[in-house]
């Protein structure tokens, strides 16, 4: 059998599924913004009428190949909480807002990461601190 072909598989990433893979993402993500436009509006109003400081908090995060992205939540803390404690945040903290709180229980601080970058996708490997 040594002249038996071998089958073989097309190569990853090739230009059909990339296609696909970021049609998905737009589609993905139009709905989702449609969908979740109001909820994103109520909750930017909270947290604005909660305390002084932007609504949104930026943070640097390394993804896949260690490359450095911006990523966005909702902030849950009060404004340059960075300065005036650590990196850690447990539940009882002083520096969470009653908003924060609310959020963080129900992970709703998330909700802007999809926003953070057109060049990432919906199916991506979680990022590191």
């Amino acid at each position: 059998m040594p002249d038996t072909p071998l089958p073989t598989l097309p190569p990853k990433g090739g230009g059909r599924s990339r296609a696909a893979k970021r049609a998905f993402d737009v589609v993905f993500s139009t709905i989702g913004l449609v969908v979740g436009s109001p909820a994103l509006l109520i909750i930017s109003t909270r947290i604005s009428l909660d305390r002084d400081g932007p609504v949104i908090y930026a943070g640097r995060r390394v993804g896949l190949g260690g490359r450095e992205f911006q990523m966005y939540k909702f902030r849950t803390l009060v404004a340059n909480a960075d300065r005036v404690g650590g990196p850690n945040t447990p539940d009882d903290d002083p520096r969470l807002t009653r908003t924060g709180k609310f959020l963080r229980r129900y992970k709703l601080d998330e909700l802007p990461q999809p926003i953070s970058s057109t060049s990432r996708s919906a199916l991506r490997p979680a990022a590191m601190r």
